[in-house]
């Protein structure tokens, strides 16, 4: 994997709602960016600390070809071990 950009939202929480410009930006790149396939974040509770929300998005990155990478929790999201990991992943962030 070749890593195209790095974004941070130095000092803003994944649970409270507030706004996340990079974290946005990260979203919206890799939406429109057809070469775009995967995103890597550190772990579930640095994509998002919300359930709901992080299983939303990551819907909308799928439909668009791109698939979320936990580097400390590696599966692949597509399988029935990966829904199921990864949705236990969201619940503990």
């Amino acid at each position: 994997m070749i890593v195209l950009e790095e974004y941070r939202d130095e000092g803003i929480s994944a649970y409270n709602g507030t706004k996340r410009p990079d974290f946005e930006a990260m979203i919206r790149h890799a939406k429109e960016d057809k070469e775009i396939k995967h995103i890597l974040v550190h772990d579930s509770s640095r994509f998002s600390r919300h359930k709901y929300r992080s299983s939303s998005i990551k819907g909308e990155l799928q439909q668009h070809g791109v698939t979320v990478i936990l580097v400390n929790s590696p599966y692949d999201p597509t399988t029935i071990e990966g829904v199921w990991r990864d949705s236990i992943d969201e619940a503990m962030a």
